[in-house]
């Protein structure tokens, strides 16, 4: 794993073609340099060596300088040379083959050096026990070893300065070769520091990431844990829910047995009440003429009570609907447990309609009472005129009417301070409530018909 993420990051590169050609292992590369550039390696290039060789032609006062300080030049771009070639280089197998040819030609300097030393001293050095010979043989002779030796040094230093052209063209060719491979190193180290920095980031990203993942995980178990309490606790509450309405509507169909039982009291009372009624009008035909009114007042009367039986049974009926009704919203109720509080309220605003429309009817059976009270004074006055048993019944019959309006009122006062209390009773509580005063005042009313047929009968 190290290996190919270090060849993604240092491929290798060619040293002729730069940057521009990147191989992936040493084999490739080796492939390369045989294949392009086998007569580069270990060598000058030929244009290079042409201008370094055609530099022959150059004046004596160049060479004069150069051959002043070739020592001095050689020496100091040597040391540089071998400075920078030991601290860069050593990885370069260019750089090696310059270096090689670098050593062989300062071989060649130093045996040309050596032989010109060693003219000097064969020239300056003269034997004492030489037998002189003729002066022009000795003239000739030193003037061809003179010939010679100038010879053997204008040879030497042609060499030299071609030995030092060329060594200037490897230097100058090392050294931009150096500076290309550092840039190259440079290059790579750059791209190193940009990996391990994108390295570390992406590490200090997934460590984040990690932390975000298991915080994650805490923070949706710990959901799956409240999810599960509540739904639990949703659960306990619908089943106290369903408990409580399975009460209420045995609550309910408790109530709607006795009112259906008191509907048929009140019919079979009706229907003596009708009987009764029938008898007094025959008993009544039989009466005097100034009776007859008396008598056709007292059947609108009972007319009129009759309609307003009918019309609270009616007021009965709807409120057996409005049960029904009700008893339906509550069975709704058990698929839409949320809703209860609401269709409780609409069940209270319910109940505040109702109770407000049997205020209303109480007030017009209060108004129908004392229209029936006018009336009884009116047959009072007249019946004192005929009989004094007219006299004591209408006087027990107006002791009855007053004990029923205090009752009425009692019964009204009721019904305000239930209105008006702070707190609302619930549901099952109001409806019980109702139906009581319901059965009250339908008794109140039976009793009030009995009084007037007693009346009438009277």
């Amino acid at each position: 794993m190290n290996t190919d993420f270090l060849k993604d990051i240092i491929p290798y590169r060619c040293p002729k073609c730069g940057d521009s050609r990147k191989f992936t292992s040493l084999r490739d590369l080796k492939l390369h340099l045989n294949s392009e550039h086998a007569f580069k390696v270990g060598c000058v290039k030929p244009r290079s060596r042409t201008t370094i060789f055609d530099n022959k032609g150059h004046n004596s006062r160049k060479r004069t300088a150069n051959r002043e300080n070739l020592s001095r030049q050689w020496s100091s771009s040597y040391d540089s040379r071998r400075s920078s070639s030991e601290s860069y280089g050593r990885e370069s197998p260019l750089f090696q083959s310059y270096k090689d040819d670098a050593r062989v030609l300062e071989g060649q300097l130093e045996s040309a050096r050596e032989y010109e030393r060693n003219n000097r001293r064969q020239g300056n050095y003269l034997s004492r026990s030489h037998s002189y010979d003729p002066l022009d043989s000795t003239v000739n002779k030193l003037n061809k070893d003179v010939m010679s030796s100038r010879r053997n040094i204008w040879k030497s230093s042609d060499e030299l300065y071609n030995a030092e052209d060329v060594l200037n063209g490897v230097e100058t060719a090392a050294e931009e070769r150096f500076k290309s491979q550092q840039n190259i190193i440079q290059n790579l180290v750059d791209e190193l520091q940009q990996k391990d920095l994108q390295l570390t980031n992406a590490n200090r990203d997934a460590e984040r990431l990690r932390h975000d993942r298991e915080k994650l995980m805490n923070e949706v178990e710990e959901l799956f844990k409240s999810a599960d309490f509540g739904n639990k606790k949703l659960l306990q509450e619908l089943e106290t829910k369903e408990q409580e309405l399975n009460a209420v509507n045995n609550e309910l169909d408790h109530i709607k047995q006795a009112a259906s039982d008191e509907l048929k009291h009140k019919d079979q009372k009706l229907i003596e009440a009708e009987r009764s009624l029938q008898q007094i009008e025959y008993e009544r035909k039989s009466l005097e003429d100034e009776r007859e009114n008396l008598i056709e007042k007292v059947q609108m009367d009972s007319g009129l009570l009759r309609k307003t039986l009918e019309m609270k049974e009616n007021q009965v009926r709807k409120l057996n609907t409005e049960l029904e009704a009700m008893k339906q919203e509550q069975n709704e109720l058990l698929s839409e447990s949320m809703e209860l509080y609401n269709t409780a309220d609409q069940g209270t605003s319910k109940l505040k309609d109702m109770l407000r429309l049997r205020d209303c009817q109480l007030r017009e059976a209060e108004q129908e009472l004392n229209n029936l009270k006018e009336l009884n004074d009116r047959l009072v006055w007249e019946s004192r005129q005929l009989t004094e048993q007219a006299d004591s019944h209408s006087q027990v019959l107006h002791e009855l009417l007053r004990q029923r309006e205090d009752e009425l009122a009692l019964v009204k006062q009721e019904l305000e301070s239930t209105l008006q209390s702070d707190k609302p009773k619930p549901a099952n509580e109001q409806l019980g409530q109702l139906q009581q005063i319901v059965l009250e005042k339908t008794a109140h009313l039976e009793q009030k018909e009995k009084y007037v047929c007693l009346a009438a009968l009277s």
